[in-house]
């Protein structure tokens, strides 16, 4: 419930005194008197209250009024109560008090005293008003909606009346009461657009399609040439499947403004509709491509068609064509940030996360402050192994968005790449602070970033702890299960329990070279080299002899089962993978395992 602004307190407390003292009418509604106005009424109208009325009623009016006027309004309200109690039937002391109620939002008690000057006084506007709107605020929307038909009856010129009552009738669920105001409205002063979209709206809301259409008819009528109702009625017809009706209603558009910036999107409908895809393609081509149409309207179009949600059946290369879309749409809107950034998604969509780069930067330029921008960049970054933009930009995302996770998760993964790792461990730290809506799929990540980075730091208790901890996240994600099977393994603890998981996993994924070498590495663990050599066996048979370190762990395995010159053969492999590792190259000089695994 609103205020009275000062100014509406002198509108009603001059009508108030007036009315009191037998003077003039209320003034009309959202007229203002001056100052010099008010006191000039008093100062003409107060001698005849000392004849009509009692000087003690008159003296508590004024008294009240004043305390009032000068924001004592819990003095004011106990001045105009004392007034009630002498005077029951003043009808603007019970006003003034329901007045004070409800600014002190005592909106209950506020609706009993304004219901006792709406008795005392049926006719006045200003008591039935505040009364409708206490009615409103407490919900009893049919008695409000009956009050506003009264103020309407009282004051047809203010038609925020009649507007109020459909509103109300709406909240009650009686829409066709509602419509019935309108078809007073349009009976009184003919059709007018917002009238006849209400109750088109009103009939869609009953379901009464036939009515809704008529509405539209009736209006295209009042107001002919107006292409957006001749859109609306072939809408309408293409529901019902009436194809050839809804194509006359659009090609008159096309007569009447061929440059309408939405008839080409019904036109898309219309094609679509009818089988002929082609048509319907070169459509939305001009719609995309209309500058009058909207850029957000163009953006659901071009989503729903390269997501295959409008169902439109494209002939030719849909990818080439898509992109064709998508350089019109920036073409046509060139300062729209989203429109690049949809671009850039596509592109990522076919794996093309160069292409995407640059218009994701040009998305950034024209608003820095889409974080989905700098996120989307940044995941481009990292799927095209650049690490220098990933930290670039991680470090400008994080001073914008210091709160955000992304940027602190993307600035790990890059510092690991770098083989950076104490800042992998800095930044991954940071991202699980930031991640307060503990979003599992970023947990994951850091967790992974830590564990690694923790063990490549020579920190084993602390890579133990990550990895038990993205464990315990997601116990049944099967690379969470074998990454702490190899852990636990290089750690030497919990053995027979990630012997456990390392079976189970190369069960159910017999052929999996990662599996089958952490369950190889397990049994080595363990002093089982016969039974690990079966499993390295396999790793070195499904992978081909690419990976490093199966061929490092074959080696090692060989070198147990006494087989020493077939064991530096495969460090020697391993070394050719991987020739900076030293680990490998102490192997092969020495002939012996490091025993730093």
């Amino acid at each position: 419930m609103p205020r009275f602004s000062f100014c509406r307190k002198w509108i009603w407390q001059s009508s108030l005194i007036l009315t009191l003292l037998g003077g003039s009418v209320l003034p009309g509604k959202g007229e203002c008197l001056s100052d010099s106005t008010s006191n000039r009424l008093r100062a003409s109208t107060i001698p005849s209250l000392y004849n009509e009325r009692d000087r003690t009623h008159d003296s508590l009016f004024l008294s009240a009024t004043s305390l009032y006027l000068t924001g004592k309004e819990k003095e004011a309200e106990d001045a105009y109560l004392r007034l009630l109690e002498k005077d029951p039937e003043n009808a603007t002391a019970a006003f003034q008090i329901a007045n004070i109620l409800a600014e002190r939002k005592n909106f209950s008690e506020a609706q009993v005293y304004a219901e006792t000057a709406c008795r005392l006084d049926a006719r006045n506007e200003w008591f039935q008003l505040l009364l409708a709107q206490l009615y409103k605020t407490n919900r009893e929307f049919s008695q409000a909606a009956r009050l506003f038909a009264k103020l309407y009856e009282l004051r047809p010129d203010q038609l925020d009346y009649a507007y109020e009552q459909a509103n109300m009738h709406v909240l009650t669920g009686d829409l066709r009461s509602a419509i019935a105001v309108y078809d007073n409205l349009q009976e009184r002063l003919g059709h007018t657009d917002a009238w006849s979209m209400q109750k088109y709206k009103l009939y869609l809301g009953l379901g009464d399609e036939k009515s809704a259409r008529k509405e539209i008819e009736e209006i295209s009528t009042a107001i002919p040439g107006e292409p957006k109702y001749l859109e609306m009625l072939a809408q309408m017809c293409m529901k019902e499947k009436d194809y050839k009706q809804a194509y006359g209603y659009l090609k008159k558009v096309l007569e009447i403004k061929p440059d309408d910036p939405y008839v080409h999107v019904s036109l898309v409908d219309y094609y679509r509709n009818t089988g002929n895809f082609k048509q319907a393609f070169l459509a939305l081509e001009k719609a995309i491509g209309n500058p009058l149409l909207d850029f957000k309207t163009k953006q659901n179009l071009l989503r729903a068609y390269y997501t295959g949600k409008d169902e439109l059946k494209p002939e030719g290369n849909v990818i080439e064509q898509t992109e064709a879309l998508f350089r019109l749409l920036t073409e046509t809107h060139p300062n729209e940030g989203e429109g690049y950034f949809d671009y850039a998604r596509f592109q990522i969509m076919l794996d093309k996360p160069q292409k995407a780069i640059p218009m994701l930067q040009r998305s950034i330029e024209l608003d820095s402050n889409m974080p989905g921008s700098w996120e989307l960049l940044l995941l481009a970054a990292n799927q095209a192994s650049d690490t220098a933009l990933m930290m670039d930009a991680g470090v400008q995302a994080a001073e914008r968005f210091p709160e955000q996770t992304f940027p602190y998760m993307y600035l790990a993964i890059a510092s690991f790449l770098e083989n950076n790792q104490e800042k992998a461990v800095h930044y991954a730290s940071i991202g699980r602070q930031r991640n307060r809506a503990h979003n599992a799929f970023v947990e994951k990540i850091l967790l992974q970033i830590l564990g690694d980075a923790y063990f490549e730091l020579g920190r084993p208790q602390e890579s133990l702890a990550a990895y038990q901890a993205l464990f315990h996240l997601d116990p049944n994600d099967p690379y969470v299960r074998n990454n702490y099977a190899y852990y636990l393994a290089l750690s030497g603890k919990e053995l027979p329990f990630a012997e456990d998981m390392a079976s189970q996993l190369c069960k159910n994924d017999p052929k999996n070279t990662t599996f089958l070498d952490t369950y190889a590495w397990v049994l080595y663990k363990k002093g089982e080299y016969g039974k690990a050599l079966e499993y390295i066996k396999a790793a070195h048979k499904y992978d081909g002899g690419k990976d490093a370190v199966i061929l490092e762990h074959y080696g090692d395995i060989l070198y147990q089962l006494g087989k020493e010159k077939e064991a530096t053969v495969f460090w020697e492999k391993a070394c050719q993978k991987d020739p900076d590792n030293p680990s490998l190259q102490q192997k092969i000089k020495k002939g012996t395992p490091s025993w730093k695994e």
